[in-house]
């Protein structure tokens, strides 16, 4: 039997918060590979990440969905799960999203939900200016395990849409027909910073390609439910199609 779950952290400057990642991976008692691509990082990653135990491909700076893209090339897994450097898997997680994918192989993926936290070592003034939200939410890629046709069926990551890649592919994924499970649990503790990815960006960058992949997912949501009121309304019965369960 072949390799089973690959865990690809795409990562730039990571030391803070890599420990606690990996740490969150490991024991999720589930054999698993977990490979680090260090996005131009000028703080040690590479090294820490070996110490770690993990594998390690470096590159120069390109941004997260070149990042993905590269990890997706290196490794072996059937599952694919893409985990940010600084945010924690909840005890059981993965064991849970594996045993929903191997029990149901007309799944594409199993998308969980997320929890946001303020990292701990903020004081009062910097944590003020972070704004987590007040429940769990399904919509986070790293709350989100996927069987590795789902890229090979729809493409790799869009290199230019550097804030807005993960919406981007949830929207090819769903036009695609691929059924993604939702499941309420809550797998992933999200970790709020004065340097989350989403932050750094000046907010043009952040937002102008999110805007246009979060229409276009909209869009693609309201036409299959107009569907299935068709099809409801026509047989007697709903059929749920493809996209959200």
């Amino acid at each position: 039997m072949g390799l089973e779950l690959s865990v690809i952290i795409p990562c730039r400057n990571g030391v803070n918060y890599l420990p606690e990642a990996v740490g969150g991976i490991r024991r999720q008692e589930v054999d698993a590979e977990i490979l680090v691509v260090d996005d131009g990082s000028t703080d040690g990653t590479a090294d820490l990440a070996r110490s770690l135990g993990c594998t390690v491909h470096s590159i120069p700076q390109a941004g997260q969905p070149r990042a993905k893209n590269i990890g997706l090339g290196l490794t072996k897994g059937e599952f694919i799960l893409f985990h940010d450097h600084d945010d924690v898997l909840r005890p059981g997680a993965l064991g849970h999203l594996l045993a929903r994918l191997r029990n149901d192989t007309s799944l594409a993926g199993v998308m969980a939900q997320a929890q946001d936290f303020v990292s701990p070592e903020l004081d009062a003034k910097a944590a003020a200016g972070l704004l987590p939200r007040n429940g769990p939410y399904f919509g986070f890629l790293g709350a989100t395990l996927f069987r590795r046709q789902v890229f090979e069926l729809c493409g790799a990551f869009a290199e230019e849409h550097l804030a807005s890649d993960a919406v981007d592919m949830l929207a090819r994924i769903q036009a695609a027909g691929l059924v993604l499970l939702r499941d309420p649990v809550i797998v992933m503790d999200r970790r709020l910073h004065l340097s989350n990815v989403g932050r750094t960006r000046g907010k043009i960058m952040q937002f102008k390609g999110y805007a246009a992949s979060l229409r276009q997912l909209r869009e693609r949501e309201r036409e299959r439910e107009r569907e299935r009121e068709r099809v409801a309304a026509g047989s007697g019965f709903g059929w749920m199609a493809a996209g959200w369960v």
